[in-house]
């Protein structure tokens, strides 16, 4: 059985000779609701009958004990992969209700500061994600997401933020109001804003323009004389942020 699970959790078949029992096989395919009445009797026709079935079935397995056990040890570990690739399946649509209790409130758990959701199918992050404060690393490539919600302003700690690939067309303005930002990615994406040049700057030159801006609506007063702008950002035009 241990070479099962080892083998669900890569999430790969292995060769139809594999070890495994009549008994393991039929204990398998019952627990999954699959009839094993018209089983033949012999081992060899057992395994010849079931294996792609039998093997599908404990790679889903592996993939739903692995993805348990992965929100289990991000509460002691602070860290968490749910990325497409880590999970083996074809992505996540929405986060897991648990995610978002992972903040170090009880006892022996730290918060969560390390999230890695690269190429899932997430659309939108819930206006819930603001509760995990301890974030530091937040990964949310491949993901067809077109904005991020206002809440994640109260992510103080920010450190690192993969925005490359999403579907999104503006990098929100009140990022560059959090001051502990060092490295932003914002590579293959259709940006509408900031202007290209803006954002062939690093991370430091990105997030001052984006502050300036941002400050504005309060000053009602903006110098981007120091920027060489073609076109005047689209925040200017719309007179939203």
């Amino acid at each position: 059985m241990a070479a099962l699970a080892a083998d669900a959790d890569a999430g790969e078949a292995p060769p139809p000779s594999a070890p495994c029992s009549a008994e393991v096989m039929v204990e398998l395919l019952e627990r999954h609701g699959v009839p094993t009445d018209l089983a033949p009797d012999s081992l060899r026709a057992i395994r010849d009958f079931y294996t792609s079935t039998l093997w599908s079935l404990a790679a889903r397995e592996g993939r739903i004990l692995g993805y348990l056990r992965r929100l289990f040890e991000a509460q002691f570990t602070g860290q968490l992969d749910l990325s497409r690739e880590s999970l083996g399946h074809q992505g996540l649509l929405t986060l897991p209700a648990q995610l978002l209790q992972l903040t170090g409130a009880k006892d022996k758990t730290v918060p969560l500061h390390s999230l890695k959701l690269t190429d899932n199918r997430l659309q939108e992050l819930p206006q819930a994600f603001s509760e995990l404060t301890g974030l530091k690393s937040i990964d949310i490539k491949g993901n067809p997401i077109s904005q991020l919600p206002h809440s994640m302003h109260k992510l103080t700690n920010l450190q690192d933020l993969d925005l490359s690939s999403t579907h999104m067309t503006r990098i929100p303005l009140w990022l560059g109001t959090i001051t502990t930002m060092t490295d932003l990615k914002t590579q293959d994406n259709k940006w509408e804003s900031p202007p290209e040049s803006i954002l062939r700057g690093d991370t430091a030159h990105i997030l001052e323009f984006l502050k300036r801006v941002f400050d504005a609506y309060t000053t009602h007063a903006l110098d981007l004389s120091n920027y060489e702008l073609s076109v005047l950002p689209v925040e200017l035009l719309t007179g939203t942020g």
